[in-house]
Order: C-alpha cells, then sequence, then structure tokens
C-alpha cells in the first residue's frame, strides 16, 4: 500500500485470526497514518499481537482504542511497543 493514508476498521469484529493478519501486515506499512479500531474485541493475543506491530510501524500519527475491551496486563504491552514508536502523537 502507498496511498492508503486513514482506515476506519471501528466495529467490524476483527476476530483473532483477522486481527493477526491485519497487524502482521501493519508492521511494514508507512502510509497509513490515521487507523481507527474502536469497538473490535482486542483482548489477549490480538493486543500482543498489535503491540508488536505497533512497535514495529514507522507510520501511524493518530490511533483510536475506545471500546477495545484492552486490560491492564495488555496495556503494559502497548505502552513497551509505544516507548521505541516514534512517529504515533495522538492516542
Amino acid at each position: 500500500n502507498n496511498t492508503l493514508c486513514f482506515l476506519d476498521l471501528g466495529k467490524n469484529d476483527l476476530g483473532l485470526e483477522g486481527a493477526v493478519d491485519f497487524f502482521r501486515a501493519l508492521e511494514g506499512n508507512t502510509t497509513l497514518s490515521i487507523l481507527s479500531l474502536c469497538g473490535n474485541n482486542l483482548s489477549g493475543d490480538g493486543a500482543e499481537r498489535f503491540a508488536t506491530s505497533l512497535g514495529l510501524n514507522s507510520g501511524i500519527t493518530s490511533l483510536y482504542l475506545e471500546e477495545t475491551n484492552i486490560g491492564d496486563d495488555e496495556v503494559v504491552g502497548i505502552a513497551a511497543a509505544l516507548s521505541v514508536n516514534s512517529t504515533l502523537t495522538l492516542l
């Protein structure tokens, strides 16, 4: 992808398999700058995979995560990813 800069996947019920596939693709993407995952259940393994991808992504500047069921344990992984992500400015 070299043109898509905004993606709203809100309330799409990605499921674990769909989320893992999407987050894997997100790792190498540099053009997507705004991502909304609101209303998707990203708890557990989905959130862990998201944290890994976020740490490897160098394009996202704005991220919306309302109503994603991310728990305290998963937040720790996301916080660690944010410590190496230098592009995210809005969460």
